[in-house]
Parts: structure tokens; C-alpha cells; sequence
């Protein structure tokens, strides 16, 4: 199956996401394609019915699973930025597009869906006063 690779106005709107707020995009590069198909790789996609995506971003995750996906697989993508969660809607229009993880339990609960299968999400770690702290959604990321 045919992997669509990220263009360059992908990586442009990533770029701009980090300018405007680094502490929370994290990262001045979307996640390479190597390392997507990596986490993608892990997972047992026969048995997935349900997965969420934390942090989508410009969609590296979300372009990898995809190939792996079956048909009735529900997928949910959550993104903060705006113009990322725009062009993730465009994208996948199959999928369904929210803008803060911090609200998962809600939106699961809203939508019915009594579980996750899985949960894809790549940890950031951010320096504040030279002090490492994770980005783990009750903090930094929903603030």
C-alpha cells in the first residue's frame, strides 16, 4: 500500500506551530517517516477498533496508521494548534478531529465508546528553568 509522504507545507505549518508556541509543539520538525513507521510497527492492528492519536500534528502518526487501518477502525485525533487541526480535517476526513486530549474521557464518553484499544502519542519534554518536564496533559499541555 502506497505511503503518502508529508510535502513541504506540511513542514512549514509544523514550523510555524513552533514558533508561535514552542512550549507547546516541542519540536521544529514534524516526527520522520522512519519513526512513525517504528511506532506504528508495534502495534497489532487486527485487534485495534479504537485508537486515539494525542498530538497529531501535521499527521506522521496518523499517515503511517493509516496504512494499517481496517475499514471500521474509529480513529480520533486530538490537536491544539488550529491551522494543524484544519489540515488534519482535510486530510483525513474519516477521522474524527478534537482539540484537546484533555477532554478524551468526555469525547469518549459523548461519542460511546466504552474503550481504547490504543493510544498513540509521543512524549515531549520541554526545559523550563533547567528543569526537565514532561508534557503529560494535565500540565504544560493543557494549560
Amino acid at each position: 500500500m502506497e505511503k503518502k509522504q508529508m510535502n513541504f507545507n506540511e513542514y512549514l505549518l509544523f514550523l510555524q506551530g513552533f514558533l508561535t508556541n514552542p512550549q507547546r509543539v516541542g519540536s521544529l520538525i514534524p516526527s520522520s517517516r522512519f519513526l512513525a513507521a517504528k511506532v506504528v510497527e508495534s502495534v497489532p492492528w487486527d485487534e485495534v477498533k479504537t485508537v486515539a492519536e494525542l498530538g497529531s500534528g501535521t499527521g506522521a502518526i496518523t499517515r503511517c496508521m493509516k496504512t494499517q487501518l481496517t475499514g471500521s477502525t474509529k480513529v480520533l485525533l486530538f490537536e491544539r494548534d488550529k491551522k494543524m487541526r484544519e489540515n488534519l480535517k482535510a486530510e483525513y476526513p474519516d477521522f474524527v478531529c478534537h482539540s484537546n486530549a484533555c477532554q478524551l474521557v468526555k469525547k469518549l464518553n459523548h461519542d460511546d465508546i466504552g474503550q481504547l484499544d490504543c493510544i498513540s502519542l509521543l512524549l515531549l519534554y520541554i526545559s523550563v528553568a533547567k528543569k526537565e518536564v514532561p508534557c503529560n496533559g494535565y500540565n504544560t499541555c493543557c494549560s
